[in-house]
């Protein structure tokens, strides 16, 4: 559960970072 939870949220992050670095 807590490599899961933990990957989908890094991946998240990496998404989201990406997202916001097209600025």
């Amino acid at each position: 559960t807590g490599i899961g939870f933990l990957g989908d949220t890094f991946e998240g992050v990496m998404r989201a970072a990406e997202y916001l670095r097209r600025d």
